[in-house]
C-alpha cells in the first residue's frame, strides 16, 4: 500500500482505560458496594435474562482469537479486508464470515472509501475491553498480531 493511501485512512480513536481506572469508574457509579448486600439487593442489581443472552453472544466475539486479533488491529485504524487478511495471514472467506459476524454484534461498522470498504470500531468500549485483557496478561500492544 502507499503512503497516500495511508494517509487517506481514517484513524480509529484509541481510549486506553486501565484496570483502576475502570474501578474508579464502577465505585462511582456505585456498582461496587462496600457494605454487605442483601439477597433481594443483588438481585435487583442483576440484568434479567434476555439481557444476559444478548451480553453472552456479544463476549462470545471475544473468545475466538481470530475475532480478538481482528478487533485489536481494528484497534489501531481502519482497515479494508484484504489488509485484515495480510495481517491474519488468512483467506478473505475466513476474514470476511469473522466481520459478518463482529458487525452483528455491533462490534464494528464498515464504511465505503473508493473500491473498498473499510471497518472500525463501533465505540470506544470494544477499545477498553481489549486493553483492560491486555494489562490484564502483561502486553504492550507492540507484539505481533
Amino acid at each position: 500500500m502507499d503512503q497516500d493511501n495511508r494517509l487517506e485512512q481514517k484513524q480509529a480513536n484509541v481510549i486506553e482505560l486501565s484496570g483502576d481506572d475502570i474501578l474508579a469508574m464502577a465505585a462511582a457509579s456505585g456498582v461496587l458496594a462496600t457494605e454487605e448486600l442483601t439477597i433481594e439487593e443483588v438481585a435487583k442489581n442483576m440484568v434479567d435474562y434476555p439481557s444476559a443472552i444478548r451480553m453472552a453472544s456479544f463476549f462470545k466475539c471475544f473468545g475466538d482469537a481470530s475475532r480478538l486479533r481482528i478487533l485489536q488491529a481494528l484497534s489501531v485504524r481502519d482497515l479494508c479486508v484484504k489488509e485484515l487478511c495480510e495481517l491474519l495471514d488468512a483467506s478473505q472467506p475466513a476474514v470476511s464470515n469473522h466481520l459478518r459476524v463482529l458487525s452483528q454484534q455491533d462490534m464494528v461498522r464498515p464504511h465505503r472509501k473508493g473500491k473498498n470498504i473499510y471497518y472500525s470500531l463501533n465505540d470506544w468500549h470494544i477499545n477498553a475491553i481489549i486493553g483492560v485483557a491486555m494489562e490484564r496478561y502483561g502486553l504492550s500492544g507492540m507484539e505481533q498480531l
